[in-house]
């Protein structure tokens, strides 16, 4: 049970605090999933509400080096949830079920409100769509509209629980309209296109192909698509295909592929309407539903009502394109920027120029205090092993950057560090963004940069990341 008292809007000063919000996030391969920020950013200039958002992202799912990957991940172990008045779970491309596992405890363990975005957790708030319901109707359209007696689904993780009641929705509909489920029809990998193009292989090997596929995502339907064309097939001529999502590979792809669409920005606008009114005392649910619609269109063999224009997507790709380049030469001039650098101050005061160039707000760089003493001598000597964590961080971090007047590199806790940023952007709602910083799978500290809104619109961040990672390896 929360009780407000624990959290309260006044700080013990006196003055006026922001509420602290954590969201856990995991990328999608190297990209940040930007409608988050739009969600908040959204909800903050609709309602104005005291609410500053802690964002702890990793890239966890994009390398195949498993060590880096943990490395990546162990930022979500950073988060003291004790230390917030909400917590957001967004675990749905997390790649390592201990983990995900170990984060909804401590999350649970908190008593602090927490809700899982996107997939239902037992024992946690949620805000997402009702998978189940939409799952249903496609698949009775497929068997009532279009006459499909046999159905192949291609599935995400199995731990996925949207996953878990998409799969379920389409086995029920399948008994409901007796007929007969059968397993080897069922595959479960991963996210991407690569996931559809293997999964009509197999099929097309086992002698399996169905009347209709029935996709988790439109990523695995283009994968279908795909594979089909390349084998001589047609679609839907041989049969049908659909996705879920509504991205815009499906409308503007060929043939245009039927999805569910729904907004994310709105998933988020209803989490942080949820945590207000836990707050306030007067939450009459554990969930909360956006709205999604259904998008028929010529991979199931219907007709598209109002589609998209194909010359629109041409123009947002040769706009995305012209980025990429600007992207390419911003990293070029980064990496010339860093890597003279003589030592982390140094490196950290030149990202925090080059990041002001490009519309961010202050960056902090924390670091392990053994590794970043070693900067100042001149033999480095032999570290123990157990310098370098690989689960956690040390109790205390040498904030190496910005120099504060007075100090030299204070060893500050979780709380002070959370304290830090606000007394510089008081007054509005603010993103914080905790990046980790490490070598593989050792913890060397975090980065945290302030309103970095234009890195993560235009996908910047992974680069920008990599950029400073790899020139503190060079320096150290």
């Amino acid at each position: 049970v929360y009780s407000f008292s624990q959290h309260c809007e006044i700080c013990y000063s006196g003055d006026f605090c922001m509420k602290k919000i954590a969201l856990i996030t995991d990328g999608w391969g190297r990209y940040v999933t930007y409608t988050w920020i739009q969600g908040y950013r959204n909800y903050m200039a609709a309602h104005q509400s005291d609410m500053d958002l802690y964002i702890f992202q990793s890239f966890g799912n994009f390398s195949m080096d498993e060590k880096h990957n943990a490395g990546e991940y162990n930022i979500a172990r950073l988060p003291d949830f004790s230390e917030f008045d909400g917590i957001l779970l967004d675990l749905a491309t997390v790649s390592q079920p201990d983990l995900i596992a170990e984060i909804i405890e401590r999350a649970k363990l908190s008593n602090i409100p927490a809700i899982s975005l996107l997939e239902q957790i037992p024992g946690l708030y949620h805000s997402g769509i009702d998978n189940y319901k939409a799952i249903t109707r496609i698949v009775e359209h497929l068997i009532a509209e279009h006459g499909c007696r046999t159905l192949n689904f291609i599935g995400w993780p199995e731990f996925n629980s949207e996953n878990q009641l998409r799969f379920k929705a389409y086995r029920d509909a399948l008994l409901r309209h007796g007929m007969p489920f059968d397993e080897q029809r069922v595959i479960h990998h991963n996210y991407e296109i690569e996931t559809g193009i293997q999964a009509f292989s197999t099929f097309k090997a086992k002698n399996l192909l169905p009347d209709a596929f029935v996709c988790v995502n439109d990523n695995t339907a283009v994968g279908v698509c795909l594979a089909a064309k390349e084998a001589g097939y047609s679609i839907p001529g041989d049969f049908l295909v659909t996705g879920f999502d509504n991205e815009d590979k499906a409308s503007y792809y060929e043939p245009r592929i039927t999805t569910v669409g729904f907004s994310k920005a709105d998933i988020m606008e209803n989490a942080l309407l949820m945590l207000e009114k836990i707050w306030n005392g007067n939450a009459e649910e554990t969930y909360i539903y956006a709205p999604f619609t259904y998008v028929f269109q010529e991979s199931c063999g219907c007709v598209s009502q109002n589609p998209p224009d194909r010359g629109e997507y041409v123009i947002k790709r040769i706009v995305a394109a012209a980025r990429q380049s600007d992207m390419q030469n911003w990293m070029m001039d980064l990496n010339r920027v860093l890597l003279d650098c003589a030592g982390y101050t140094e490196l950290a005061g030149r990202m925090q120029n080059w990041l002001t160039k490009h519309g961010c707000g202050n960056i902090y760089l924390f670091m392990n205090p053994d590794i970043f003493m070693n900067e100042n001598m001149d033999a480095l000597p032999e570290l123990p092993e157990d310098t370098y964590l690989i689960e956690g961080y040390p109790g205390e971090m040498a904030l190496v950057y910005p120099p504060l007047e007075g100090t030299n590199h204070l060893h500050l806790n979780l709380k002070e560090i959370l304290s830090l940023p606000q007394t510089e952007t008081a007054g509005r709602q603010n993103i914080y963004q905790f990046c980790p910083l490490h070598f593989r799978e050792r913890e060397i500290g975090f980065l945290i940069i302030t309103n970095c809104d234009y890195l993560l619109e235009h996908q910047f961040l992974f680069e920008t990341l990599n950029a400073l990672q790899t020139s503190m390896e060079a320096l150290y």
